[in-house]
């Protein structure tokens, strides 16, 4: 047998069994995986990285619902996911102008000059705040995909 026969058998007996392996580990646990590498990538990426042009807004808008009990900000969205992100804002105290309200974009500006550079770690509790969404985003997709096309599918969506 030659060098070159005797490589790519071996390739090939390290490809099988490379492949048995991952299929032995049931879908389940690859989904917690992946979800999982997901979940703890988040917190990073929404420390590093600055805010969106709407994202003051959105915001401003659910602080502004949970502490006034008003949507006039943000009103083309639904509440939940910007009160949501609101919660450790408000929490830890937040300074707001509503003198531009109901424009949006003017209030998010307002809401950035009022907070100063402390802003960044505003906007990085907020999107903490939203991770488990985005988790439980991922396993409806999942479920959902799973229940249309199979387990292959569900994990493909999720």
């Amino acid at each position: 047998m030659s060098v070159a026969t005797s490589l790519v058998t071996t390739d090939a007996f390290e490809q099988s069994s490379w492949r048995r392996w991952c299929a032995s580990i049931p879908l389940g646990a690859w989904l917690v995986l992946v979800l999982g590498i997901h979940a703890s990538l988040l917190p990073w990426s929404a420390s590093i990285h600055s805010p969106t042009l709407d994202e003051a807004f959105h915001l401003a808008g659910g602080v502004r619902h949970l502490k006034d009990h008003l949507q006039d900000i943000d009103r083309g969205n639904p509440p939940l996911v910007g009160m949501l992100a609101a919660v450790p804002v408000v929490t830890v105290g937040v300074e707001t102008d509503w003198h531009r309200a109901p424009n949006s974009f003017l209030v998010g500006a307002d809401f950035l000059t009022a907070n100063g550079p402390r802003i960044f770690w505003l906007m990085t509790l907020g999107r903490w705040m939203l991770i488990p969404l985005s988790v439980w985003g991922g396993l409806v997709c999942y479920w959902w995909a799973n229940e249309l096309s199979g387990q292959r599918a569900g994990f493909l969506a999720a």
